[in-house]
């Protein structure tokens, strides 16, 4: 009767294995622990998302800002948000601004984001809002390796460059990402709930055509700068 030998692992081969999980180990857990914070912050968004038309109905009844948010709003905190306040000094002259601030709780929450805050922001009696980072604790931005500031210069530059402004604008930047060999992954940063729409329209939109993707190919090339269409 012929016996079988089973062969087992040599110690290369499993040098080899633990390597590969470490590579991994190490490229997965920074983009998780980046998940949770913006998994984390969307509540914040989320709650101060909901006292914007009840803020607008405030200012267009009485014609001044109510005097705090608990006011208005229903909650003002939340699991991961310690509490939504009105920072700055409102205008109630016409048009009318606000800004309101989220503040993230000191603990039990992302370490990145931990006491940072985030602000909504009405120059028009709450009839528009932005949403942007307001800070932390620790001076990092609110998604880590962004430059607030810089990525609004490189969305005028691709609005100068291919005519396209607000939704088209958010579109034509996903499908360069998607059309472009050397870009594997497409990390979407949402400001607000429609963006998310944005987003998915573009599964059904075309591909940009052949100009308006050589244009955005030399603003990448040249990392933005010294093109003018």
């Amino acid at each position: 009767m012929k016996q079988t030998l089973q062969r087992g692992f040599t110690l290369i081969e499993l040098m080899i294995v633990v390597a590969i999980i470490g590579i991994l180990a190490a490229v997965a857990i920074p983009a998780y622990q980046d998940y949770i914070a913006r998994s984390q912050v969307s509540e914040a968004v989320q709650l101060m998302g909901s006292g914007k038309t009840p803020f607008a109905e405030y200012y267009s009844d009485k014609g001044v800002w109510p005097p705090t948010t608990a006011d208005v709003m229903g909650n003002t905190s939340g699991k991961y948000t310690l509490s939504i306040d009105i920072t700055g000094t409102p205008v109630t002259s016409a048009p009318g601004s606000i800004t309101l601030q989220a503040t993230m709780r000191p603990s039990g929450i992302n370490s990145n984001i931990t006491s940072g805050t985030v602000q909504l922001i009405t120059a028009d009696g709450g009839k528009n809002w932005t949403c942007t980072g307001g800070g932390s604790s620790t001076s990092e931005p609110l998604s880590p390796g962004s430059d607030y500031n810089l990525d609004l210069q490189r969305a005028e530059k691709v609005k100068a460059a291919l005519g396209v402004s607000g939704k088209e604008l958010t579109q034509a930047a996903i499908r360069f990402g998607l059309m472009k060999q050397e870009v594997s992954t497409v990390l979407v940063g949402f400001s607000n709930t429609t963006h998310i729409d944005e987003a998915v329209a573009c599964s059904g939109a075309p591909p940009l055509s052949d100009t308006e993707m050589a244009k955005m190919r030399r603003l990448w090339d040249a990392d933005f700068e010294g093109l003018v269409f």
